[in-house]
């Protein structure tokens, strides 16, 4: 369940509202159970949720050469066949299997932001095209994602219309959910595809997973020097303190124009990495 909410990025909820919300509805419950003669100790009266110090990553960023194995893979350069795509040949894929990982190198989203994209959601202002992230847990999720120049260069843009004229919603009209998210086929793959580049053993050492593409996003944008306020809002993320005092102008406004972002991105970089070409 951790691994879907990181995916589909859900908040998880604050010991406080877990102690003061739904333990007390417990405790409530057994207490109501004992004035009905239905048992004699309430077993909630002492049980609650503690916050816990970060033990750690639970996630690590790709090294560059990590990246230039996986992106070695027959997927972007020939596959035996679209049911074969872990096996070399002549075979060229162009669907969600191609496209979701570079993806995520160069706009940061989760899967699950990225798994749901409909044609409707790929927009452009004032000649700058994005991402637009509609439905997300909290409000800092709910953003306009520009696209890295080289994400046009690969073709998205062409990519979308094709889907569009196609008369398809979604942009990958071969995902389909499984367990009732689409990001969880996803991951699947990915985790496959990981572990053949890389050897099993060393991706569940080094904590890689398709998230991980978030994490080296985020540090290429840290190596921009793109200020952290740039960053929050090309990500999603909400500030470190959500219950720090805000200045009055943070209720002003719409934030960031999707132009001032673009400027921003594009500046990100993955030196001596080649990423896939159409």
């Amino acid at each position: 369940m951790l691994e879907i909410a990181e995916r589909e990025g859900l908040r998880p909820i604050t010991p406080t509202t877990a102690n003061q919300k739904y333990l007390a509805h417990v405790r409530t419950f057994f207490d109501w159970c004992i004035a009905a003669g239905k048992c004699t100790t309430n077993p909630a009266t002492d049980i609650s949720v503690s916050a816990l110090a970060k033990k750690g990553r639970l996630r690590n960023p790709f090294t560059m050469d990590e990246l230039g194995t996986v992106l070695k893979s027959p997927i972007w350069y020939g596959c035996k066949s679209p049911d074969r795509v872990f096996d070399p040949g002549t075979t060229k894929v162009r669907d969600w299997r191609w496209w979701l990982f570079p993806l995520g190198l160069l706009t940061g989203c989760r899967l699950g932001e990225l798994c749901s994209l409909t044609v409707d959601q790929v927009l452009q202002n004032d000649g700058v095209w994005y991402i637009d992230i509609v439905k997300a847990k909290s409000e800092a999720g709910v953003r306009r994602v520009p696209l890295h120049p080289t994400i046009m260069q690969m073709g998205f843009l062409a990519h979308v219309e094709n889907m569009r004229q196609k008369g398809y919603e979604t942009i990958w009209p071969g995902l389909n959910p499984k367990g009732g998210y689409l990001s969880n086929r996803a991951s699947h793959w990915h985790a496959d595809l990981l572990n053949l580049a890389l050897g099993k053993e060393q991706r569940t050492a080094r904590k890689v997973v398709y998230h991980s593409t978030r994490h080296n996003f985020i540090d290429r944008l840290r190596a921009a020097r793109v200020p952290k306020d740039i960053r929050h809002a090309i990500v999603g993320h909400e500030p470190e303190d959500r219950n720090s005092a805000k200045h009055v102008e943070d209720d002003y406004g719409l934030g960031y124009e999707v132009s001032v972002l673009a400027e921003w991105v594009s500046r990100v970089e993955y030196p001596g990495l080649i990423l896939p070409t159409p």
